[in-house]
């Protein structure tokens, strides 16, 4: 499929993937009315609010507590509505979402609405609403919709199901914006099948090359650990530390049952699982091999589904703590996960 320009030209763009597509989405509903009232219906039909007044939006709008969703919504009044958050594959920030939630709250505002690819959907939707829930009480309104008790709702919504419907109201009301929205759509698409993000030069710094390496040695620390807990129990002989084309392995055997520890890239970009660079599987040995058999199965069984990926299982760590904080709680994850494997095995016997 032959990319659209916008997609051709971003890897000249100083900005990132959310900057273009928001200052592109702006433009285009700034451009004609009638594609501003159909993207503002668009966001009331997702937060399941009727949203009657024609609103003004602008991008960056910098709060009391320096958070900035990329755009907002605000009436005649200069009262703001709603909040926008574009995404594509970045992180959470600190202020997502409940900053932007308490920025609402106290202006009387109606809602906060991310937009990502649909692959993220699931998954950053999960999040959002787990962060959420940690400080306001939430109700469910439907299944990418929650609203706070005070009466501030927060939805999720896909970049496809926005620029489809803007295309279709500008084919018939506005058809000189038409290619406008073509060009967005190819531009997420072309993000969408996971092209190469160009490096930014503060990507390139020695301290990225140290952020990577805490991967491998969070892991081999994470062993270590395993290793002092269990005593002899825990084996580690003939078991080599093992690159992988996504990431890095470690194993152990443990009584009967072999363990992989590893970070694996690939798994981490799961969309329908837990956003983790960490996982662990655990085989039984049956004659001297390792096999993932029916008790493995049985075992996953009783994993949430987030926490999975195939015979994985997700290993969360602890965020703006020291290395043996993290790999004190990724130990006690392990750990737990070996008492639920001892207690199936029991069952079975």
């Amino acid at each position: 499929m032959k990319t659209s320009l916008l997609a051709h030209l971003f890897p000249f763009f100083k900005g990132s993937q959310e900057d273009v597509a928001t200052a592109s989405l702006n433009y285009i509903i700034s451009s004609f009315s009638d594609i501003s009232r159909a993207f503002t219906k668009q966001l009331g039909d997702v937060l399941g609010i009727e949203i009657n007044e024609t609103l003004q939006y602008h991008c960056q709008v910098v709060g009391e507590n320096y958070e900035r969703p990329d755009m907002a919504g605000t009436d005649t009044k200069g009262n703001e509505v709603v909040l926008c958050e574009s995404k594509f594959y970045a992180a959470l920030t600190a202020n997502q979402p409940n900053e932007y939630l308490r920025r609402l709250i106290k202006n009387n505002g109606i809602g906060l609405v991310f937009i990502c690819p649909e692959v993220r959907q699931k998954g950053l939707w999960c999040e959002v609403v787990e962060m959420a829930g940690k400080e306001f009480e939430l109700k469910k309104v439907d299944d990418n919709c929650v609203e706070t008790k005070d009466g501030v709702r927060m939805g999720i919504t896909t970049w496809k199901a926005v620029l489809d419907y803007l295309e279709q109201v500008a084919i018939t009301n506005a058809p000189a914006v038409v290619s406008d929205i073509k060009q967005l759509q190819g531009y997420c698409a072309q993000l969408d099948s996971e092209a190469f993000i160009p490096f930014a030069e503060e990507e390139l710094g020695i301290d990225v090359a140290i952020k990577f390496e805490r991967h491998y040695r969070l892991l081999d620390e994470l062993v270590n650990a395993l290793k002092v807990e269990l005593g002899d129990d825990v084996s580690l002989k003939g078991l080599r530390a093992t690159p992988i084309w996504s990431g890095y392995r470690r194993y152990l055997s443990y009584n009967s049952h072999g363990v992989t520890l590893e970070y694996d890239t690939k798994k981490w970009k799961n969309p329908e699982s837990k956003v983790t660079p960490y996982w662990l599987r655990i085989d039984r040995s049956i004659d001297g091999r390792w096999a993932f058999d029916e008790c493995c199965e049985k075992v996953m069984k009783k994993i949430a589904p987030e926490l999975k990926d195939g015979t994985y299982i997700a290993l969360i760590p602890k965020s703006y703590v020291a290395l043996n904080e993290i790999v004190e709680d990724m130990k006690k994850q392990v750990l737990e996960y070996f008492r639920i494997f001892k207690e199936t095995e029991e069952q079975d016997m």
